[in-house]
């Protein structure tokens, strides 16, 4: 089902958007990291940048890129001034 926010609510969203998602299990042969430098916490990881940065410290440098986000609000959404 395509993920439809007139339609699904945030929840059924969240849900349907977690059934796609890697397992922990799954990331050092998408990332090209070593198993340890993946630290599981149940459906989620975290990274070990120490590791990561240690091992590729004779490679050449590349770029960074930090995606963030908010999820917008009922409030945030119809603000004056928006649309």
């Amino acid at each position: 089902m395509p993920y439809n926010p007139l339609v699904m609510s945030d929840w059924q969203i969240a849900e349907e958007a977690e059934k796609n998602m890697p397992q922990p299990s799954d990331w050092p042969a998408k990332l090209n990291l070593e198993k340890d430098e993946v630290i599981p916490y149940g459906k989620v990881a975290r990274l070990d940048y120490l590791k990561i940065m240690k091992r590729l410290s004779e490679k050449p440098d590349g770029k960074y890129v930090q995606v963030t986000g908010i999820t917008p609000t009922p409030l945030g959404a119809h603000s004056p001034g928006r649309g």
